[in-house]
C-alpha cells in the first residue's frame, strides 16, 4: 500500500462501506456508520480541532431524511502513467456553508486502496473531489471509487453521506484515426485511451461557454454570447439548453442495433452561490429516441458519430420544445456563478459481445491527472438578473431609463467620471416572501439611503460600499455607508420585500473595452436607484473570491463555524 494513503486499519473500514452500498447511488450515513466516518476523517487530517462543529454533530443523531446531497462520478480509470484515478462532483441543494468529501480508489479484486483526494468548498452547494497523484498507485483492471462527504448549513447541522461504483474496468487501449475530410474541426480533443473529438459546445472569445436560454427575441445577450436560444416568452426558470457534436474512435465494431439508452448519462450541475442545482436531461424534449437517433456510425464501423446539433437563433430559430440540442430540466439561474457538464458513454457495445471501457466528456477541470478515457471541456455560463424593472439606470449623458429599456446601443456612467458600453441585459421574474425562515438567502431587499437614495434588488446583488469594496445586498446592514451619485451615504433601511416582478441584470464593456488591459473586470459598476451597483463581472468575481477571504467572510457565518470554515478554506484545493 502507499505510504501516503490511509493507514490500514482505516482503508479496511472505508472498503468495507463500499461493498455495502449500492451502486451509483447516494447514500446517508447514521450513526451505525461512525467507523467509517471517522476513517474517512481521519485519511483527510479532518480532526476534532479543526471541525468543532462537525464533531459535535457526530455525537447526535445523524441526519438521514430527504436526499438533499448528491454525489456523482464523472470520471474513472487510469492516468497516462498508469496510476488509478477517479473524479467526484457532489452538490448539495439547500444552503450550504461548507462542503467536504474524500474520493477512494480499491482494486477490485485484491482491495486494496490504490488511490485517495479530498478536497472542500465554502459557500457553494458545489463540490469538485478527484484523488490527487501523489495518493495513488498503478490502477489494476478492474477498479472500485468509494465517495465520503458532509455538508454544513448555516445553522451549523451537519450531514454525512456516501457513494459508490463497482467494477469499473482500466484495460483502455489507444486508439487512433484520421478525421475524416468532411469533419469539423476539433475545440477539444481527449488524448491516450479513448480519445474523443468534440466539436460543440465550443467558444471563440470567451473563458466559458455563454449560452443564452429562456428570453424572447426582444432580449439582447452579449454580442460575444456563443449560443442564442429563443423563446416565445421569457420563461423565469428557463430550461438549459446544450449543444453537444463529435465523435471517438473504439477498439471493436459498435453494434448499434444493440444501444440502449442505458449506455448514456448526462446531467448539468450548476454553481448557485450557497446552494448547487442539478438539471438532468428533460426526457419529454430530448427523449431517450432522439438520444439513440442522435449516435450514428462514422467514417468506418469503429467510429461513433453523435449530434445534438446548435439550430437555435440564427440556425432554425428552435427553443426547448424543438430543438435538437440536448434540454436539461429548468433551473432560475438566480444566482448562477458557473455551470458544469458531465455526459457519460456506458459500455458501447461491440458486434463479437464485447463492450468499450466507460469514457466521458465533463468540464470543471481538475489539478489531478483525468483518466485517459476523459475529455475535458470548458465550463458552461448561461444568464440571470438581479435588479428590479422600473429601477432607473443613469447613462452616459446624465439622462435616466428604466433598467429593462437599457439594452447594447446604451453607455452607462460608472465611478470617478467613466462610462462603459452595455454588452448584455436578460430578464427574468422573481417572486419573494417578506418573512419565512428569518435569513435573506434568495430574498428580494429593498435597501434605503440617508441622502434619499432607494434600490430594490435581489440578496445576491452587489453594490459598492465606501471604501470601494463590493458586498451583497445580503450582508448589508442598518449603518453600512455605500455609494451613491451624491457620494458614500449609510443605509437607514434594509429589509425583505414581498413581490413577484421582473428583474433585470447588466453586463458591461463592449468587447473591444473588455480587451482593455486596463478595463475592471472585477469591480464594474452602474448606478442603479442612484446606488452603484456591480454589474455580472463583478458579482462573479465577489463571490469566487469572497467566499475564501476568511476575514470577510466569517462576519457573515455563525461563530460556532468559524473553526470550521478557516479549515475549510486551508485544505481547500481548487
Amino acid at each position: 500500500m502507499n505510504s501516503n494513503l490511509a493507514n490500514k486499519s482505516d482503508a479496511g473500514v472505508l472498503r468495507a462501506l463500499q461493498q455495502s452500498l449500492p451502486d451509483n447511488q447516494t447514500t446517508y450515513l447514521n450513526n451505525n456508520q461512525y467507523d467509517a466516518i471517522m476513517a474517512a476523517l481521519n485519511s483527510a487530517n479532518r480532526t476534532e480541532d479543526k471541525y468543532p462543529n462537525l464533531y459535535a454533530a457526530l455525537k447526535g443523531k445523524l441526519y438521514v431524511g430527504d436526499a438533499i446531497d448528491e454525489a456523482t462520478m464523472v470520471d474513472a480509470g487510469k492516468t497516462a502513467a498508469g496510476k488509478a484515478t477517479a473524479n467526484i462532483w457532489s452538490q448539495s441543494k439547500v444552503a450550504t456553508t461548507l462542503m467536504g468529501g474524500s474520493t477512494y480508489v480499491f482494486d477490485h479484486v485484491s482491495g486494496e486502496l490504490l488511490a485517495q483526494g479530498h478536497n472542500t468548498s465554502v459557500q457553494s452547494g458545489f463540490l469538485g473531489c478527484s484523488t490527487q497523484a501523489d495518493l495513488a498507485s498503478a490502477a489494476g483492471s478492474l477498479i472500485d471509487v468509494l465517495y465520503v462527504g458532509f455538508s454544513t448549513s448555516p445553522d451549523g447541522s451537519s450531514r454525512f453521506y456516501a457513494y459508490s461504483r463497482p467494477s469499473i474496468p482500466t484495460t483502455s487501449s489507444l486508439v487512433t484515426r484520421d478525421l475524416a475530410a468532411e469533419d469539423t474541426p476539433p475545440c477539444y480533443e481527449g488524448s491516450g485511451g479513448i480519445t474523443a473529438v468534440v466539436t460543440a459546445p465550443c467558444t471563440t472569445s470567451n473563458t466559458n461557454v455563454q449560452i443564452a436560454v429562456g428570453r424572447t427575441t426582444g432580449v439582447t445577450p452579449p454580442s460575444t454570447t456563443d449560443y442564442i436560444y429563443c423563446e416565445a416568452t421569457n420563461i423565469p426558470s428557463p430550461y438549459l439548453i446544450v449543444p453537444f457534436v463529435g465523435n471517438v474512435g473504439l477498439s471493436g465494431t459498435i453494434d448499434f442495433g444493440a444501444l440502449s439508452i442505458n449506455n448514456f448519462e448526462t446531467k448539468i450541475f450548476v454553481d448557485d452561490t450557497d446552494q448547487s442545482l442539478t438539471s438532468e436531461r428533460a426526457t419529454a424534449y430530448t427523449t431517450d429516441a432522439k438520444v439513440l437517433a442522435a449516435m450514428s456510425q462514422g467514417a468506418a464501423p469503429n467510429v461513433l458519430n453523435w449530434s445534438f446539433p446548435f439550430d437555435g437563433k440564427g440556425a432554425g430559430d428552435n427553443g426547448y420544445q424543438t430543438t435538437n440540442s440536448l434540454v436539461y430540466n429548468p433551473s432560475s439561474l438566480v444566482n448562477e456563478i458557473e455551470c458544469f457538464f458531465y455526459f457519460a458513454f456506458n459500455n458501447i457495445p461491440f458486434t463479437d459481445g464485447s463492450a468499450a471501457e466507460p469514457f466521458y466528456v465533463c468540464s470543471k477541470d481538475t489539478p489531478d491527472e483525468s483518466s485517459i478515457n476523459c475529455t475535458k471541456i470548458l465550463n458552461l455560463y448561461f444568464w440571470w438578473h438581479c435588479v428590479a424593472e422600473g429601477t432607473m439606470v443613469i447613462l452616459e449623458d446624465g439622462s435616466e431609463l428604466p433598467v429593462e429599456k437599457v439594452n447594447e446601443t446604451h453607455r452607462v456612467r460608472s465611478a470617478n467620471g467613466q462610462s462603459y458600453a452595455v454588452a448584455a441585459t436578460v430578464k427574468g421574474l422573481h417572486s419573494s416572501d417578506a418573512d419565512g425562515d428569518g435569513t435573506r438567502q434568495d430574498k428580494i431587499l429593498r435597501v434605503v439611503t440617508k441622502n434619499g437614495k432607494q434600490l430594490v434588488a435581489t440578496a445576491h446583488h452587489t453594490v459598492f460600499t465606501a471604501d470601494n469594496q463590493v458586498e451583497k445586498m445580503k450582508h448589508l446592514a442598518v449603518g453600512s455607508t455605500i455609494l451613491t451619485t451624491d457620494g458614500p451615504s449609510e443605509i437607514v433601511s434594509i429589509e425583505p420585500v414581498e413581490m413577484k416582478a421582473n428583474f433585470v441584470g447588466l453586463m458591461l464593456g463592449s468587447p473591444e473595452e473588455q480587451s482593455n488591459p486596463n478595463f475592471p473586470t472585477n469591480k464594474v459598476g452602474y448606478y442603479s436607484g442612484g446606488i452603484l451597483s456591480g454589474d455580472q463581472n463583478t458579482f462573479i468575481h465577489h463571490h469566487k473570491t469572497g467566499r475564501l477571504n476568511t476575514s470577510a467572510a466569517l462576519t457573515q457565518v455563525d461563530e460556532k463555524l468559524h473553526v470550521d470554515y478557516s479549515s475549510a478554506v486551508k485544505q481547500n484545493r481548487y
